[in-house]
């Protein structure tokens, strides 16, 4: 009896440790990503790795065949080493450094958007440690996340954060204008402008009269397009 007792004080005490770390935002990163920011994150840290990995093999190869022109030839002793320093490499930069979790205290930090890519991140880690209804719920969260994410200036000089169920026109850029709303600055015609797109579009007439209020913004295309 005192077995199982000093047992399930141990799993009990195990299972509270790993909580508080996964509440803390822990190291634990699952495959899926929820949103476009944790992902682009994500991508991040391994192109991180993949570049620091890239200049050690560097190193090697070039310290081998150094000491091979200068010192002694390799050889199949040379050789085996090389190949083996090179595995080792690739076993300690693909590990390390691992990505660290952001905190929950670290999540307001910054611009609106960076807020989104690190409460996705976040969100992410907290996975391990909930049931699979609320698994389901967060990764819907990713993709609302997403929107809030998205901001443009437009040709009134003012920065706007799109508001959910937002139509926006886009580039591989970014948000290039509020759909049936306002442009956006960047791509705005000025004396200096050379090319012209000319688009053809129709916009649900609900959604942009939604869009145009949440954004407060009265423009001819908004008038033309929500009615």
């Amino acid at each position: 009896m005192a077995d199982s007792t000093h047992d399930s004080d141990r799993i009990m005490a195990s299972a509270k440790s790993s909580l508080t770390h996964q509440r803390a935002g822990g190291r634990r990163v699952d495959a899926k990503s929820i949103g476009k920011g944790s992902a682009k994150i994500k991508r991040k840290h391994l192109t991180g790795k993949l570049l620091r990995l890239a200049m050690a093999l560097a190193v090697i190869v070039i310290a081998s065949m150094a000491f091979g022109a200068f010192v002694s030839a390799l050889g199949f002793e040379g050789l085996f080493v090389t190949v083996l320093l090179m595995i080792v490499a690739a076993f300690i930069f693909m590990r390390y450094p691992r990505m660290k979790m952001p905190r929950r205290e670290d999540l307001a930090r910054g611009n609106l958007k960076q807020t989104v890519n690190r409460t996705e991140l976040w969100l992410e880690s907290q996975r391990a440690a909930l049931p699979a209804p609320a698994v389901d719920l967060v990764e819907r969260i990713g993709s609302q996340l997403d929107g809030l994410g998205v901001q443009l200036t437009g040709l009134d000089e003012k920065t706007y954060t799109m508001p959910v169920g937002a139509t926006v026109i886009s580039d591989d850029n970014g948000v290039q204008s509020i759909a049936g709303v306002m442009g956006g600055l960047a791509t705005g015609v000025t004396d200096d402008t050379i090319d012209v797109f000319v688009e053809s579009a129709w916009f649900e007439t609900v959604r942009t009269a939604h869009t145009g209020r949440a954004l407060k913004i009265n423009s001819d295309a908004r008038y033309r397009f929500e009615r």
